[in-house]
């Protein structure tokens, strides 16, 4: 009868060691999960990313428009920095041709750009020092949604950008100035 308790116990702990590597395996794989859906390009804080300008356009540019592993707050602020320095892509139709702009975006712009406004982003919200906010996304997955806002603390809602997952990757689709 005795051995029938430590055949039990020993059975128990085994049970208890078994279930505790699997607690352990399961928070490593979470981790690692969040790792790679928040990638910061900056040692900023997860939930926000601090973007100077003092990048130059080399860096911008290797950040490779169509590159499929960026996500959509990276999207977004490359594009701006890009969109910020280059004061004749709008007017000169080098917008189309960038591939962080979904085809949505280029027929509104069409439809909108006289020549003097800008549809895409407003004059007045333009800031040297902004921050772009973690993305939330549609219950599919496919749409993101992104805030741009000034970098001061509480900071004002700058403009609004929806992007489209479109072959894998992240497209702007609309920019709204708030």
């Amino acid at each position: 009868m005795k051995k029938q308790y430590i055949y039990l116990a020993i059975a128990g702990g085994f049970v208890v060691v078994v279930f505790v590597i699997l607690v352990a395996i399961q928070s490593a794989s979470e981790k690692a999960s969040e790792q790679k859906q928040i990638t910061p390009t900056s040692p900023e804080s997860n939930t926000e990313q601090n973007l100077n300008t003092n990048k130059t356009q080399a860096d911008i540019n290797q950040s490779s428009p169509g590159n499929n592993s960026l996500t959509p707050d990276q999207v977004v602020k490359n594009f701006y920095l890009s969109y910020k320095s280059s004061p004749d892509l709008l007017s000169s139709g080098g917008y189309k041709k960038d591939k962080r702009v979904s085809q949505e975006l280029i027929n509104f712009v069409q439809a909108q750009y006289d020549g003097k406004n800008d549809p895409i982003f407003c004059p007045a919200n333009r800031v040297k020092d902004f921050i772009v906010d973690t993305p939330e996304y549609s219950v599919d997955g496919n749409v993101a949604y992104v805030t741009i806002r000034e970098s001061a603390q509480g900071g004002k809602q700058l403009y609004a950008v929806e992007l489209d997952k479109i072959n894998g990757a992240w497209l702007i689709a609309t920019t709204q100035c708030l």
